[in-house]
C-alpha cells in the first residue's frame, strides 16, 4: 500500500490490489456542494428499454465542465496528476476530463462493470436522493 496523501485529505490510500494500483479518497465535506447540482439535473429517460437494468444518466455528458463542479473539478485532477505522475509514472502537463455524467440507479440496481481502455479515472460515488 502507498501513501499519497495531501494536506486536509481524508483516508486517502492507494491499493495495489489490481495490476493497476487503484487511489481512494474522501470528498472533503465543502466540496460536496457539487451534490445538489448534480440532483438538479435532467434525465436521459430513453435508453430503449434498458433503464429497468441499467438506470438512466444525467442529459449533460460534460457535468464536470459546469462552473457548480469547477472547485469540485479542480480537486479531483490535482490528484489525478499527483497520482499518475507519482505511482503509476506517467508524463503529461495536465489530465483534462472528457465526458462526465451523473448515473442515476433505482435501489437495488447494481452496478454493471466494464472498462474504457481510453480512460485514466473512472469514479463511482453513491449518492442517495
Amino acid at each position: 500500500m502507498y501513501e499519497l496523501q495531501r494536506e486536509g485529505d481524508i483516508n486517502t490510500t492507494v491499493l495495489g490490489l489490481f495490476p493497476t494500483p487503484l487511489y481512494t479518497t474522501v470528498i472533503p465535506n465543502e466540496l460536496s456542494v457539487a451534490a445538489n447540482f448534480f440532483d438538479k439535473l435532467e434525465h436521459e429517460t430513453n435508453k430503449g428499454g434498458k433503464e429497468i437494468d441499467y438506470g438512466t444518466h444525467s442529459k449533460n455528458t460534460y457535468v464536470m465542465n459546469e462552473p457548480e463542479c469547477k472547485d469540485l473539478a479542480d480537486w479531483i485532477l490535482v490528484r489525478v496528476k499527483d497520482f499518475a505522475s507519482s505511482i503509476l509514472l506517467y508524463d503529461y502537463e495536465d489530465y483534462p476530463f472528457s465526458q462526465t455524467w451523473v448515473t442515476y440507479k433505482e435501489p437495488g440496481l447494481l452496478i454493471h462493470l466494464y472498462q474504457q481502455f481510453f480512460s485514466m479515472v473512472m469514479a463511482l460515488k453513491k449518492h442517495q436522493l
